[in-house]
């Protein structure tokens, strides 16, 4: 079976991926593993391969990883969704036979569309995190004002939970991965193999531990610089998600009109070229 790893970029998708591997899932032979980098220095679990092709397909639907909102599957000239699906078979065919194995990309949240019609059965690993810390930490990295940071995660949480509506999904939340890996990856295997996924085990504790420890956590959502946001919408949709777990029904079918409106005036500057230089959150994930 597949597992597909879905969460917002700056949400723990790497750390979730790489217990996923310690816990016998593969994702590609080592020399297709993305390198490590400054901003995710333990790595980051997914293959270069997969986050090209990624890029790619988003770029030939006049988007991005931080312009997603105009992004529609079915919106593809056959010629592209052609490749793509070309493309992505190629990957699926490298991966490991007789072990489950996961795709990895915080981009999935929007492509998995693509994806679908290419897996049997396959299992959604979903991590979520406040939102506030998404945001705060997208403002680090990439200069992402914080509003602009909220409507990218309610978008990316409310298309990969709509992609995923009828899929097998595991939730994972951000906080309880870093205070308590060891029972978080323990409930996340028990649910995997209670939909079908075999091969699995539990590392030692020794493992999880030696992979995440509290100096992860850089970001917290009740620092005073971000008091003014804690009663945004999708601070809000964060709470009701968070009561709701590990269910999702509170996690809804569309965007609200706010994020909407903040991530098309991102795409219309985008599109126009004025300032898109100047904006440093137009840069490489």
């Amino acid at each position: 079976m597949q597992i597909a790893v879905l969460g917002m970029h700056r949400s723990g998708t790497s750390a979730i991926a790489r217990l996923l591997n310690l816990a016998g899932c593969g994702f590609g032979p080592s020399s297709s593993a993305m390198a490590a980098h400054a901003d995710n220095p333990l790595g980051f679990w997914e293959r270069q391969d997969v986050c090209d092709l990624h890029e790619w397909v988003l770029a030939e639907g006049g988007a991005a990883w931080d312009r997603p909102l105009a992004f529609e599957a079915d919106g593809l000239s056959p010629a592209v969704h052609d490749e793509f699906v070309a493309r992505a078979e190629a990957i699926i065919d490298s991966f490991p036979t007789g072990r489950p194995w996961f795709v990895k990309d915080p981009r999935l949240c929007v492509l998995l569309p693509l994806w679908r019609p290419l897996l049997r059965e396959p299992v959604c690993v979903h991590i979520i995190r406040h939102p506030l810390e998404v945001a705060a930490s997208l403002a680090v990295r990439n200069g992402i004002p914080i509003g602009v940071g909220l409507a990218l995660w309610e978008l990316h949480v409310v298309r990969a939970r709509r992609a995923a509506f009828d899929l097998n999904w595991v939730g994972v939340r951000h906080r309880d991965l870093l205070v308590d890996p060891v029972t978080t990856l323990a409930d996340t295997v028990t649910a995997l193999r209670s939909f079908g996924v075999s091969g699995l085990h539990m590392p030692s504790e020794r493992e999880i531990t030696d992979f995440i420890t509290s100096d992860l956590h850089h970001h917290h959502w009740d620092r005073p610089d971000l008091a003014d946001w804690t009663d945004c919408p999708q601070v809000r949709l964060f709470e009701a998600i968070d009561a709701d777990f590990p269910d999702a029904d509170a996690i809804p079918d569309v965007m609200s009109l706010d994020s909407v409106a903040t991530l098309a005036r991102i795409e219309t500057i985008a599109r126009s070229g004025c300032g898109v230089a100047e904006s440093p959150w137009f840069a490489p994930a």
